[in-house]
């Protein structure tokens, strides 16, 4: 008669030494006779060496941890949404779009005015201004 198999999450606990001495004993017991529970205890252990060998190989600078610490501890400052730099932004945006209308008006683009032809000059002049203004936003 096959005896129930333990959980994955317990198999872990067993390769992590995380059990006390009667479930350890149990698993031990257990695994004499479940090539299953062997192999997937052999497996976890395999994995748990490959990355040991992996992190051993990574050094962590010197204060790392304590700077570390230190900054989850500290309250974060919450940036105001309206700031000096966002609202210039914003003005120099909004500037750049009405030079481009006055710009478009001026040669008659948004009245289709017959008078003033849009020539090859203008269009390169309304193309910077108009990627000056994206270059704002």
């Amino acid at each position: 008669m096959k005896t129930k198999c333990f959980s994955l999450e317990l198999l872990y606990k067993y390769t992590d030494k995380e059990l006390d001495s009667d479930k350890i004993n149990e698993i031990e017991s257990h695994i004499k006779n479940c090539p299953t529970c062997k192999s997937i205890i052999k497996q976890i252990s395999c994995i748990d060496e490959n990355l040991s060998t992996v992190f051993a190989r990574e050094k962590i600078p010197v204060g790392f941890e304590q700077k570390f610490y230190s900054r989850l501890s500290e309250p974060k400052i919450q940036k105001p949404f309206f700031s000096f730099a966002r609202i210039a932004m914003l003005a120099g945006a909004s500037a750049a779009v009405l030079l481009i209308i006055f710009s478009a008006n001026q040669t008659g683009i948004l009245t289709g005015s017959k008078e003033v032809k849009n020539t090859q000059i203008e269009k390169k002049i309304i193309n910077k201004v108009a990627s000056d203004a994206l270059n704002y936003l």
